[in-house]
């Protein structure tokens, strides 16, 4: 006997009574396929959050040592006027700042582990927001370094023109 049960006549969705199997065979090997793509995502985001926050310590210490040596530079005669704890501020912003993508790749992590274990959809959502949260704040961070490049570009030019003459 054909189920032809509908849940709505307009819209033509039958409803799942138990009697055949929810899914095929061909989407069973389709979900285990994107299970096993989620677990390798899920690894490589690990692994990179771990990279970025090693990368994040390792800006933020330079920063410190920067302004920390600062004082010992710049007693040195002969040694250019430099501002060197505006240097190693902007380290330290710039490692801040990267603490962000590193954050949304733990979440990412988190989210694939949990979407396979646990067959959640709430956290497979969380992925997903997760992830584009990720490319949209690195799309973003792209594009104020693609107007920051071309507007100090010039500058660098000017002032090279007048250490030239």
């Amino acid at each position: 006997m054909e189920n032809t049960d509908y849940k709505n006549e307009e819209m033509a969705q039958p409803i799942h009574t138990g009697e055949e199997p929810l899914f095929n065979e061909n989407q069973r090997e389709q979900m285990s396929q994107a299970c096993s793509y989620l677990i390798s995502i899920g690894k490589w985001m690990k692994f990179f959050f771990v990279m970025a926050i090693v990368s994040v310590s390792l800006t933020i210490m330079a920063g410190l040592t920067i302004i920390a040596f600062s004082s010992m530079i710049s007693d040195i005669p002969d040694m250019p006027n430099f501002p060197f704890v505006t240097m190693g501020v902007i380290y330290m912003a710039v490692g801040a700042l990267n603490l962000v993508p590193a954050i949304y790749m733990n979440r990412i992590s988190k989210a694939a582990e949990r979407t396979v274990e646990l067959d959640d959809n709430d956290a497979m959502l969380d992925f997903l927001k997760n992830n584009k949260s990720l490319w949209k704040f690195l799309g973003i961070l792209t594009i104020v370094m693609i107007g920051f490049s071309i507007l100090i570009l010039p500058i660098i030019f000017l002032f090279a023109g007048f250490a030239g003459f």
